[in-house]
């Protein structure tokens, strides 16, 4: 049996997901497996991640979503968001914006760990994120026997990975999406939020 480990770039996955909140309660197991093949088998799902420190609402909607993954056996790997000063183009006024930092290399790092331990025969990465195209292309070259195949959110497939990974990419369609949400109510403390139902 081939082993595959899921990498899942959370909040790239979000934002493709903004126009349905439905689908934001996903199960991640469940819409991995629909990228595997019938002689693979799920070792491992690790969900990247950062909170939304700013907006109390996201951050109690987040926290819900991680303890429902947590639950359902998926590691949570955190990153942080940073306040970066910007400047207005049109005003000329500095103000701060949050950026999201870490959750890149913490993938690139998970992705080369995996590698070089030959923990699986196979990497399945949710992501769209064309900052990891450098590491992939190397992880190509450096381990060439390991099967990394790319899937991308909706709206988001870049020419350049699909270049990297040519033939061996997909992309997550709405009859994905459709089957394969979380139970509504996982434990008495683990429910899906109102604004997702």
């Amino acid at each position: 049996m081939i082993t595959v480990n899921v990498l899942v770039d959370g909040f790239n996955l979000y934002h493709s997901l903004r126009k349905n909140p439905r689908y934001k309660w996903a199960d991640l197991r469940k819409l991995s497996q629909f990228f595997i093949k019938k002689n693979e088998t799920i070792k491992k799902i690790y969900y990247f991640t950062s909170t939304a420190h700013w907006d109390s609402d996201k951050v109690k909607r987040h926290n819900i979503y991680i303890k429902a993954l947590r639950y359902t056996g998926i590691e949570v790997v955190k990153g942080r968001f940073k306040d970066k000063n910007v400047k207005c183009l049109t005003c000329n006024k500095w103000f701060s914006v949050p950026v999201e930092k870490e959750t890149d290399v913490k993938i690139t790092t998970k992705l080369f760990e995996l590698a070089f331990k030959k923990s699986c025969d196979k990497i399945l990465l949710i992501s769209g994120d064309t900052d990891l195209a450098p590491a992939i292309e190397l992880i190509k070259k450096l381990f060439p026997s390991l099967n990394i195949h790319i899937v991308f959110p909706k709206e988001r497939e870049p020419k350049i990975l699909k270049k990297i990974v040519p033939n061996n990419y997909s992309t997550i369609k709405e009859k994905h999406l459709m089957n394969c949400r979380l139970p509504n109510k996982l434990t008495t403390n683990i429910y899906c939020p109102s604004e997702w139902m």
